[in-house]
């Protein structure tokens, strides 16, 4: 759950949605709050992470390295003992 500030909402829900809601606490999964506050974080990160992969494809799409400084170094390191570890 979110840390910091928090704003009282009122929302309306489809019953299925409800109810999926009332399972997870029934669950022991937190509160109702806890419980929709949860799925929203989790759809904030899935649109952050579709945003860097968006700005990674572009970045490829225009031909350009995404860490350019860092191709030497992968280039040089010697990675034949990793499967022994």
């Amino acid at each position: 759950m979110a840390i910091g500030m928090t704003v009282q909402m009122t929302v309306r829900l489809p019953d299925s949605l409800a109810a999926f809601v009332d399972q997870r606490v029934a669950e022991g999964e937190g509160s109702r709050a806890s419980v929709i506050a949860d799925a929203l974080e989790r759809e904030r990160r899935r649109r952050d992470i579709e945003h860097e992969i968006a700005v990674v494809d572009a970045v490829h799409a225009r031909g350009e390295q995404l860490y350019p400084d860092l191709d030497g170094w992968v280039r040089a390191a010697d990675f034949t003992d990793v499967d022994d570890a």
